[in-house]
């Protein structure tokens, strides 16, 4: 009997992992790839019919959950990337990277204009590997009557776009909060393993390994700065030090002061 696959082992398995993908899964059964990818792109994932009606099978009318994925970070080509630098727009894709958990416009859409999909897990994968960050699972409650209006979620992708301009990710956080209490939906984020969900409840970012790290940074960092002054002190007012030479005195100080550098770096773009 072949061992079912999880969500995850499905997901991260799948090809091409610059584009946005969707899967299918029925409570009871395993999770199903049926992306377009001739058509599907890096900000649109598009579904094959035939592998639709082929999930659906003899099952067609009973809910379902639909996996939909969204990249950690807006893949941009070298040239792309080099335009964006000329033309100051980064901070733009930055933003958005911080958010890549929250849903578009048409992404809410989906959900409450199939009145069989139950719920959306939107898995967030990194850009490069495919490999799962995280889920924002979106799940329609009792309260949740199917009906929406386009101008609601037109406003709501509005709000992406301030978001973006003003480099402020809590602009959509709040917009999206105010649109699942209107349509009675319900958003639990779910880290995978080794990451976090971010300052801003909008996305997902790897764990820090611990205080202890940064604490031993700044240890080290000191007791080689200290090591570097007895050193170089020593050696300036003519103590001598064991049996060291001024020059090697000189030297052993210069390459304390130099971990001592390396280890503030590090704990500054640690904790930056």
């Amino acid at each position: 009997m072949v061992k079912k696959r999880s969500s995850r082992e499905v997901i991260e398995s799948a090809k091409k992992p610059k584009c946005e993908r969707i899967f299918y899964r029925y409570p009871t059964g395993e999770t199903t790839d049926v992306t377009d990818y001739k058509r599907a792109s890096k900000y649109m994932a598009i579904p094959d019919e035939d592998k639709v009606v082929d999930f659906m099978g003899t099952r067609k009318g009973e809910e379902y959950s639909m996996i939909h994925t969204h990249q950690s970070e807006i893949p941009l080509g070298p040239l792309e990337k080099a335009f964006r630098w000329m033309v100051g727009s980064m901070n733009v894709v930055h933003t958005a990277n911080q958010y890549a958990a929250i849903p578009s416009g048409g992404d809410i859409f989906c959900l409450m204009d199939d009145p069989n999909i139950r719920s959306i897990p939107l898995a967030v994968t990194d850009t490069k590997t495919g490999k799962l960050l995280g889920y924002n699972v979106i799940v329609k409650t009792k309260k949740c009557d199917g009906k929406f209006r386009a101008e609601d979620l037109d406003k709501y992708d509005a709000q992406s776009v301030l978001a973006t301009g003003e480099g402020d990710p809590a602009i959509i956080r709040n917009a999206y909060e105010s649109l699942l209490k209107k349509y009675g939906l319900k958003s639990r984020m779910v880290p995978a393993e080794g990451y976090r969900v971010n300052e801003y409840n909008t996305s997902f970012v790897k764990k820090d390994s611990g205080g202890l790290e940064s604490q031993a940074s700044v240890s080290v960092a000191l007791i080689a700065f200290i090591g570097s002054l007895f050193f170089t002190t020593s050696n300036l007012t003519g103590n001598a030090i064991g049996n060291l030479s001024s020059g090697i005195a000189n030297l052993l100080g210069i390459i304390l002061f130099l971990i001592g550098i390396t280890g503030t770096y590090f704990y500054a773009k640690k904790n930056n």
